[in-house]
C-alpha cells in the first residue's frame, strides 16, 4: 500500500495492514510525500503500463486500459472523451488495481466576499467559478 507520510495516513495503513493480515494477506506499506502521490490527478500516470518513471504502483498491465488511456489523449471531443473515460472506469472497477482512501473532512475558511466556491471530495481547490463580491 502506498500512502502519504503523514501520521493519520500511516495509522490508517497500519490498521488496514493488521486487518488483511487476519486474512493471511501480507501487505507492505510504502510511504511517500503528498507531491509524489498525486501530481496532476491524471489517471494515465497511475494505470498506464509504462516502464521507468511511471506512478503505476499497483503494477497493473492491461492492454485494454493502455489503449483507452492513449485514446483519451488523442481525442478532443468532450463527448468522445466522456465515453472513453466511462469505459476506462468500468475496466478499472473490474480490475480494482488501487483503492484510494479519502478523508472527507476538508475544513476551509473564506471571507464572506468569496462566492461560487464548491468543495470537491478529492480535496483539490478549483477556482474556475469563484469570484469576490
Amino acid at each position: 500500500m502506498t500512502t502519504n507520510n503523514l501520521p493519520i495516513n500511516i495509522q490508517e495503513a497500519e490498521v488496514i495492514q493488521a486487518q488483511v493480515r487476519e486474512a493471511s494477506i501480507t501487505m507492505k506499506i510504502k510511504l511517500v510525500d503528498a507531491a509524489t502521490l498525486l501530481s496532476d490527478g491524471n489517471t494515465y500516470q497511475f494505470f498506464r503500463t509504462t516502464p521507468g518513471t511511471s506512478r503505476n504502483w499497483s503494477g497493473i498491465s492491461n492492454p485494454q486500459i493502455d489503449s483507452l488511456l492513449d485514446r483519451t489523449r488523442e481525442v478532443s471531443s468532450q463527448a468522445e472523451r466522456k465515453k472513453l473515460y466511462g469505459e476506462l472506469t468500468r475496466l478499472l472497477q473490474d480490475e480494482l488495481p488501487m483503492v484510494f482512501i479519502v478523508h472527507p473532512v476538508e475544513p476551509k475558511a473564506f471571507s464572506p466576499r468569496v462566492q461560487g466556491y464548491e468543495p470537491i471530495p478529492d480535496g483539490m481547490m478549483r477556482f474556475k467559478d469563484v469570484w469576490l463580491r
